[in-house]
């Protein structure tokens, strides 16, 4: 049954949502579409970058004040002492006139390097009142992937929160206490759960907060016996998916087994490390939260878990617009896709930027976002490639598309390293009817190159590595799966992510779809809109039921 949800006035006047059970999605035509949706949109103030127009713009002031000193300390000393003045003069000149004063110059660009958003993960999370821990996880293939942590050690309710491409663990806290995912997740996610252990009766509110971060993101780090030369190799979807998730769960659970062991322990509780492990998996309830690329990963995990009728550890996921299907892409997706899978290779193995760079290009974004004609310009091109409402001329000055609001979001899309690999993937999965995952050919030696060569040729033997069609093993998915979707996304369209759904209900699946109006594919993690909010807690308690 199609039901239309609305809560509060608000919810009538800007986007609404429509829950959708068992049936195909169509888009309502009965909500009156008004270009000032994002009115009651909520951020956080972080004016803490300056431009390079503001920088250039304070060294002017400080030059025209350096100078107007000079001058009227010059004139002094001619009227004062004028020998003493044309002595200093002939002896030093140099001194005399430049070399004065001078630290004025070197505040203005220390003020410059000053004024930048560094603000890391840690930062937001501990100057939002909560505590915060970061563990560096090895995987099997050598690197080290980082999970951050917002603990609630007492509760064994887990939300695991993982980002998407061109992005990284900040964008859940981005946005403060008040409005990021992961704060409401530690506070709201779950009612207060009772739980008799062994006699004693144990009370827990909220959720244990995970933040994951892939391969790729800064630092960039891998163990000893791993050449750090060959990073980029293995930074892929199969890396993403079979490497560092699995290492993320597996870290998890290491973490509320200690907490496990330390309740038992306080409370004088014995017992077996088997029967401990009973209790943990009795216990321990993990939700996963991804974006795009985060939530196409989860998919690739929990169909090659159970085809190796291995454990997966998850009970629930919550995906928001998740990538896999892209027959419908836009003409800019593609064309950016083909620069980095046919282009890039012979330049790069990654693009990855330098620290100064990023710090750069967050001041460019700082003036572009200061003046009304470049925000209202740069709202627009944004708005085309990633989607959401269209707002022009001073509804745009006022509404910027979320890219644009803060200087952090640029700092997230540029500190993830995007590899050559992960590009030539993505842009074969571009145009494919089905979920297809492309596989990789591994780099090869002039000797195997020539034995391969032979092989194909005189024994007339294909060598081609075939590609993996996800869509077939979605009848495996044993957990219920809820799905974000704006019918405004330009990224990845609707009709893309709605395949999802088909797959997973054609295989008679527990499956429902949450579907918005007005967002775009960032806004997700990035607008931090009440209805998001409402509607992604509401789903969140029901999942810890």
């Amino acid at each position: 049954m199609l039901r239309t949800s609305q809560s509060d006035s608000q919810s009538s006047q800007d986007v609404t949502y429509i829950n959708v059970r068992d049936r195909i999605i169509e888009p309502t035509t009965e909500i009156e579409k008004q270009s000032s949706f994002l009115i009651d949109m909520v951020y956080t103030s972080d004016y803490r970058t300056t431009g390079v127009l503001e920088d250039f713009q304070l060294f002017i002031q400080l030059s025209i004040g350096l100078l107007n000193k000079k001058l009227i300390t010059t004139y002094t000393s001619i009227l004062t002492n004028p020998l003493q003045f044309l002595h200093q003069l002939l002896s030093n000149p140099f001194d005399s006139l430049l070399t004065q004063d001078f630290t004025l110059f070197k505040s203005a660009i220390g003020y410059s390097r000053v004024r930048i958003d560094r603000r890391t993960t840690k930062d937001l999370v501990t100057r939002s009142g909560y505590e915060y821990e970061c563990h560096s996880v090895p995987t099997d293939d050598g690197y080290i992937v980082h999970l951050h942590r917002i603990p609630n050690p007492s509760s064994f309710n887990i939300t695991y929160f993982q980002h998407g491409a061109l992005d990284n663990c900040a964008t859940w806290v981005l946005h403060g206490p008040h409005d990021g995912l992961a704060f409401k997740a530690r506070e709201e996610g779950a009612r207060v759960t009772r739980a008799c252990i062994y006699g004693h009766h144990l009370e827990s509110e909220g959720c244990d907060v995970f933040l994951g971060n892939f391969r790729g993101n800064c630092p960039r780090e891998v163990e000893g016996w791993r050449k750090k030369q060959c990073y980029w190799e293995e930074v892929h979807l199969e890396g993403y998916a079979y490497r560092d998730l699995c290492a993320f769960i597996r870290r998890i659970r290491e973490i509320k087994r200690d907490d496990l062991v330390r309740i038992y322990g306080e409370l004088g509780i014995k017992c077996s490390k088997d029967q401990l492990e009973r209790d943990l998996d009795k216990r321990l309830k993990i939700t996963f939260v991804g974006h795009s690329l985060g939530g196409l990963t989860l998919f690739m995990y929990l169909i090659k878990k159970r085809e190796q009728s291995l454990p997966h550890y998850i009970n629930n996921a919550i995906l928001l617009s998740p990538a896999g299907f892209h027959h419908e892409t836009s003409a800019y997706l593609k064309f950016y896709n083909w620069l980095g899978a046919s282009i890039l290779p012979f330049l790069s193995h990654s693009i990855s930027f330098p620290t100064y760079l990023i710090e750069l290009i967050q001041k460019v974004h700082q003036d572009l976002i200061t003046i009304p004609a470049t925000r209202d310009l740069c709202s627009l091109l944004a708005q085309s490639l990633l989607g959401g409402k269209r707002t022009f001329s001073n509804q745009a000055v006022s509404n910027p598309h979320p890219i644009w609001k803060s200087a952090l979001i640029m700092n997230s899309v540029f500190k993830f390293g995007l590899s050559t690999n992960l590009c030539k993937q993505f842009y074969q999965m571009f145009g494919q009817e089905k979920n297809i995952i492309p596989q990789l050919e591994s780099k090869k030696g002039w000797t195997d190159w020539a034995i391969s060569k032979v092989w194909k040729t005189v024994l007339k033997v294909d060598e081609k590595i075939s590609d993996v069609d996800l869509s077939e093993g979605y009848g495996l998915i044993d957990i219920p799966i809820s799905l974000f979707i704006s019918m405004d996304d330009d990224l990845i369209k609707p009709t893309d992510v709605i395949k999802h759904y088909h797959n997973l209900k054609s295989n008679e699946k527990d499956v429902e779809v949450h579907l918005f109006e007005g967002f775009s594919h960032i806004d997700f993690t990035y607008a931090s809109h009440h209805l998001i909010i409402e509607e992604f807690l509401k789903v969140l308690r029901q999942s810890f039921q």
